[in-house]
């Protein structure tokens, strides 16, 4: 036997040892997200999901799918769903004051429904709530789960570690908890990790063709437009593109346009102003409006060190809510300051993105986004954040005492989800009811 056939056959044997080994790391944290998704489907059979949050964008689908209009009440038709607080006033009429890009995304997949049962979708509300939380989300969250785990292995096959990650990014943190309430949040967090990874692979050297970049370009701009604050972090991955391939990027800027310009099309037809409603004067307030109610919290002036803190540590802290972040975060400083210059500007450039949108909750809003469980405006950089903590996770993982830990903070966030899983993620959270009567 000649020494190249040797020499094939061992590289054959250390690949066929390594393949194995990754798949029985790999068991275990596919048993995880298993496990998840038995949670998902059984908890979203309990609650009640039509709050006035997601029950603002399902009144739009119910008037796109049964009047063929965006107004939830107008001089001429009024939708018969309970109407929801979260709503503007359009010359004359009302209508959902969330972006709209979503729901006309949920009233294409629910037609088919309606048309081949043909149900009203207001007495069967609660099903389609069910079905488009299931399509849009619970899916879509599973897909993310599965590629965090195909992403992890590129850095390591360790067992536990994966693990970890696999706990970690589903009953870790609040995204998953918010999952089963038709929300712009969760989504729009998957839709940035997607986009992260895709422009991994374009700054590696892994994916340089034109679809990559196209699809880079169509998952920042739903990002944008399902979480307006998206727009930092689409500009900056766009902005990252371009040094790879500078032409390829005009393609992604083309594609990020098509999601862009179609919303502000929507908002147009809507408003008659092609801007989101957040920058719109006015419409936010009429007569019996939600700001009308709000009145007295809006001229209720908290110092801002103390929302940075109830929005960070306190009765809506991010790190309360999902301790486990806190290993995202000492990741997050560490990737800043070590490695190649490329990812320590790329990571520096993530967290000015998430600095900027903290900075803007805790300057310009009041209310920590009303009832809800947590801090819902940082669910967006959440699982980047967390995936950013994988080496810190890594090393922890190697002894035991650091997996307790891990598994520690994992259990600290389990009082929180399983509240959220199985009333409803917008309700006053018990850690805030209680902290607020502790501070009184």
């Amino acid at each position: 036997m000649s020494l190249e056939i040797m020499r094939r056959i061992m590289v054959m044997r250390k690949f066929t040892e390594l393949f194995i080994t990754i798949c029985k790391s790999q068991t275990y944290a596919i048993l995880v997200i298993a496990f998840c998704s038995l949670l998902l489907l059984i908890f979203s059979f309990t609650g009640y999901r039509l709050s006035t949050n997601p029950r603002s964008r399902l009144i739009t689908v119910e008037r796109l799918l049964e009047a063929g209009t965006f107004a939830h009440s107008s001089p001429a038709d009024t939708t018969p769903m309970e109407m929801s607080a979260d709503a503007v006033m359009i010359k004359g009429s009302l209508y959902s004051s969330k972006p709209p890009l979503y729901p006309v995304i949920l009233a294409t997949e629910a037609w088919p429904v309606k048309l081949l049962t043909g149900w009203k979708f207001h007495e069967h509300q609660t099903f389609f709530a069910r079905f488009l939380a299931f399509l849009n989300q619970i899916i879509p969250y599973l897909l993310f789960l599965f590629l965090a785990l195909r992403f992890a292995i590129r850095t390591t096959s360790d067992r536990w570690t994966l693990i970890l990650l696999m706990l970690s990014l589903s009953i870790g943190i609040l995204p998953f908890a918010y999952t089963l309430d038709i929300n712009n949040h969760t989504p729009g967090s998957l839709l940035l990790f997607f986009s992260f990874v895709i422009l991994q692979k374009l700054l590696s050297g892994e994916a340089n063709g034109m679809r990559s970049y196209a699809g880079l370009g169509i998952l920042c701009g739903l990002m944008a437009m399902f979480e307006l604050p998206g727009l930092l972090f689409a500009l900056f991955f766009l902005g990252l593109a371009a040094t790879a391939d500078r032409k390829k990027t005009i393609a992604a800027a083309g594609a990020f346009l098509i999601p862009v310009l179609f919303s502000s099309y929507l908002f147009y037809i809507i408003s008659g102003n092609p801007l989101p409603f957040y920058t719109q004067e006015g419409i936010y307030e009429y007569a019996g409006s939600f700001l009308e109610a709000d009145r007295k919290i809006r001229t209720f002036t908290e110092p801002r060190i103390n929302y940075l803190f109830h929005s960070l540590f306190g009765h809506h802290g991010m790190f309360v809510m999902s301790p486990v972040l806190l290993i995202g975060f000492a990741g997050l400083l560490s990737k800043m300051f070590t490695g190649g210059r490329g990812g320590r500007i790329m990571w520096i450039g993530i967290a000015i993105c998430m600095v900027t949108i903290a900075g803007y909750v805790v300057f310009r809003t009041y209310n920590y986004g009303g009832w809800c469980i947590g801090m819902r405006w940082y669910i967006l950089f959440m699982p980047l954040l967390m995936f950013a903590g994988l080496e810190i996770l890594a090393k922890m993982a190697k002894t035991w005492p650091g997996r307790i830990a891990v598994l520690v903070l994992i259990a600290m966030a389990l009082p929180h989800q399983y509240q959220a899983l199985t009333d409803s993620a917008f309700v006053r959270s018990h850690w805030e009811i209680w902290l607020n009567e502790l501070l009184q």
